[in-house]
């Protein structure tokens, strides 16, 4: 009879901690999916940044150049091009960019 209850104790905490087991693997396949979905979305709006920021600083080119800020020479000229960008966070989502170009 003491064997019995023993064998059947032994079964229960084996049952026992297999489901701990599985729950701590199911919260780890959880957490790892939402880091790696998380971070994806990081790097995206990353690259929608980035992108803007290219397309402002060539949009701050093309209106210094039109406006006679920049002059155009010959290509064999070397003339260096400073090329800076002011961020600035208003909130999580929004993000202002202003580039500013100076010629030497």
């Amino acid at each position: 009879m003491a064997a019995d209850v023993n064998g059947l104790f032994l079964f229960f905490c084996f049952i026992y901690l297999l489901i701990i087991i599985i729950i701590i693997y199911l919260i780890i396949i959880i957490i790892y999916f939402y880091y790696y979905y998380f971070l994806q979305a990081i790097h995206s709006v990353f690259q929608q940044d980035l992108l803007r920021l290219r397309l402002e600083t060539a949009r701050s080119y093309a209106k210094a150049i039109s406006a006679s800020m920049i002059p155009i020479t010959s290509s064999d000229q070397k003339e260096s091009l400073k090329i800076t960008a002011q961020v600035s966070l208003f909130s999580e989502s929004r993000v202002k960019i202003k580039p500013s170009i100076l010629c030497y």
